[in-house]
């Protein structure tokens, strides 16, 4: 990750903006980042590669919260300024919502 630009890069990918991340209470190290793109990647701080790659998200990323034991991880995806105003408002959804179940075992076998 590169701290100045505010961006991640991957061989695979593009640059792009990240937006938010939160760091696993159930896992050291452990942390999830969400990008303009939709992406969210779970990283392991320790060997400085993903860990998971969760399904695309349709917008880009505007938050990431786990739950209090790091179970649950929530990502909030939103429309950016220009995609609201280039839509009809009755076509916004209301509430986006993904949650993921995150076992610790999952996370350390991948890790």
């Amino acid at each position: 990750m590169n701290s100045k630009r505010g961006k991640v890069q991957d061989a695979k990918r593009h640059f792009a903006s990240v937006n938010d991340i939160a760091f696993s209470p159930l896992v050291s190290g452990a942390f999830v980042t969400g990008d303009n793109d939709g992406h969210v990647i779970m990283w392991d701080a320790r060997s400085r590669k993903r860990v998971i790659e969760l399904p695309t998200c349709p917008n880009s990323v505007a938050s990431l919260s786990y739950n209090h034991v790091g179970q649950l991880l929530a990502v909030a995806s939103s429309y950016t300024y220009q995609e609201a105003n280039e839509m009809q408002q009755e076509d916004l959804p209301s509430e986006v919502r993904l949650l993921k179940n995150l076992q610790r075992q999952e996370l350390l076998s991948q890790g």
